[in-house]
């Protein structure tokens, strides 16, 4: 931002009754954005910063820093920015940490309190982890109704809620009109991580979130054009949730899955559709009973949420429709091994948009685990080593053994940032850093593990409904318990990059020998393997 705009937003707070700026030290020129008005209003406002440094020289070299960028004599509040990965905080929090050279900084009255900050669904824990060791002064943690229906996180942020609210500790929301990370393809600039939600209905709901919620407030505006909407939004009054915006929200497990009505998805509205976005990425999978949708709305329905690609290997002799695929079965389906659709493509599928168009009486539901929860709830020693391998997946179940890709054990969901498993026992071949032997017993632990009861929902249809999941953090699971017929319709969205948690920690592992001496996927990986170097060399 250029100091004319700096100076331009700035002199609304008088107007808008705002007397706390909140800054940090990584914030590009922010600090020196604001010291021309600091000159002359430094005693009118609270002023906070934050360092994200872990030593206490670096930490205490760079609040001297602030303070001369910002010309003031005193900071009101220094926090410790972003601290919830346990090494960092180790560091940080201990003998030579940065936190020492904050309590010697409030000691000389450079600074009146001390605060932390976190993002990402650990923050609210480490924040506990941090008020059980110093006694913080205020924190800082994502807040909004997305991660709220998160169970493990809203549990989290309960927990750290009670133990504020005892100690009479500040807390400063921020994420709460997050609607997703970026995607390469938005049009928009980009002036923070995540994309803003902007229209007025949607941006008063999520306002509102925060502001019905005693002793909370409102710590962000994701980039200075929001400013004038958010103030807006506050000024009128705090209305309770809508009830056709949450109330008609069903959560149908603990780990993952709601059912929602009040919403017509022949011909969804602009806010629908963000708000249908959010759901999605708090549930993983939603359902939409009751709905009437014709093929062309079923793929417009899906083009909302990116570009429809057709299946890669089955081609639909039923609909005849370019985006459509329909699978019809009786006395039993196919999808019978639990999977991530076509993970064998380098672009995996982003999500699916299902209409079941008929359903037998009795049986055929399917079942959705949350690849979230079951990373979450490994030990950190297994989390550790999935996070330092990659798995071969193949196309063998649609007799396209040939075509192969290599992805991370554990990857990050591009707009959350959360964690997954991202292995199944459908197209996940051979985990390519260990040998053979070593690669089916974990690959058998890992596959089986996603099936445990706690991360799964059993969803049992009625003709009409809609589902949409999220193959980036999600397996799925069809019951063949049926008789009679089963017609399902599905539009496939293209998928995005697949981000690993962590680079490789190895070297593929290939038993040495000839062909003939490997097992069948040694043989595969070895091929696959050969054939991407050559790629790279042509």
């Amino acid at each position: 931002m250029k100091q004319e705009r700096a100076d331009a937003t700035l002199a609304k707070l008088d107007l808008y009754g705002v007397n706390h700026i909140d800054v940090a030290a990584s914030y590009g020129e922010a600090e020196l954005r604001l010291a021309p008005f600091l000159k002359t209003r430094r005693d009118d406002f609270f002023l906070a910063t934050k360092t994200g440094l872990r030593s206490k020289a670096a930490a205490r070299d760079q609040l001297h820093a602030s303070l001369e960028r910002m010309q003031v004599a005193q900071i009101d509040l220094i926090q410790m920015h972003n601290l919830v990965q346990p090494d960092q905080w180790e560091e940080a929090m201990g003998p030579g940490g940065a936190l020492e050279a904050l309590v010697e900084a409030k000691e000389q009255g450079l600074v009146r309190f001390i605060g932390v900050t976190g993002h990402g669904t650990y923050a609210p824990l480490m924040h506990v982890r941090s008020l059980q060791a110093y006694d913080f002064d205020s924190i800082l943690v994502p807040y909004n109704y997305s991660m709220m229906n998160n169970a493990q996180y809203a549990a989290d942020f309960e927990t750290l809620y009670a133990l504020c609210q005892e100690r009479q500790v500040a807390m400063q929301t921020i994420k709460s009109i997050a609607l997703r990370r970026w995607r390469d393809d938005d049009p928009e600039k980009h002036f923070s991580w995540y994309r803003p939600i902007r229209e007025p209905e949607p941006l008063k709901r999520a306002v509102d979130f925060v502001l019905n919620r005693d002793n909370l407030f409102l710590n962000t505006t994701s980039d200075a054009s929001l400013l004038d909407a958010i103030f807006a939004a506050a000024r009128e009054p705090v209305s309770a949730p809508d009830p056709m915006a949450l109330d008609a929200v069903k959560r149908l497990a603990g780990a993952l899955g709601a059912e929602i009505t009040g919403v017509n998805l022949s011909a969804p509205s602009s806010a629908d559709i963000e708000q249908i976005k959010a759901l999605l990425l708090a549930h993983k999978v939603i359902f939409f009973p009751g709905q009437k949708v014709s093929l062309e709305e079923h793929v417009a329905l899906g083009e909302f949420f990116g570009q429809i690609e057709d299946h890669p290997n089955l081609k639909n002799p039923y609909t005849n429709h370019p985006g459509v695929f329909e699978l019809a079965a009786t006395h039993g389906g196919i999808a019978d091994e639990w999977h991530t659709d076509i993970t064998f493509e380098t672009h995996p599928s982003m999500m699916s948009v299902l209409h079941m168009v008929k359903c037998p009486e009795v049986g055929g539901d399917t079942m959705w685990s949350s690849l979230e929860q079951a990373f979450n709830e490994l030990s950190p020693p297994m989390q550790s080593l999935c996070e330092s391998l990659t798995a071969l997946h193949d196309a063998l179940p649609h007799n396209r053994p040939d075509k192969m890709a290599i992805h991370p054990v554990v990857r990050v969901h591009p707009e959350t940032g959360n964690k997954a498993l991202y292995v199944n026992e459908h197209f996940t071949r051979r985990l390519v850093e260990v040998n053979a032997t070593e690669s089916e017993t974990l690959l058998t632990y890992l596959t089986n593990w996603v099936k445990n009861p706690r991360f799964t929902v059993r969803y049992q249809w009625s003709e009409g409904t809609i589902a949409m999941w999220d193959n980036r953090c999600t397996q799925h699971f069809v019951l063949n318990d049926f008789e009679g017929e089963r017609i399902i319709q599905r539009v496939t969205v293209m998928g995005d990059n697949v981000e690993a948690a962590s680079p490789p920690g190895w070297a593929p592992y290939v038993r040495p020998g000839p062909l003939s001496a490997m097992s069948r996927h040694d043989r595969q990986l070895s091929l696959y393997l050969k054939s991407r170097q050559e790629a790279k060399e042509a």
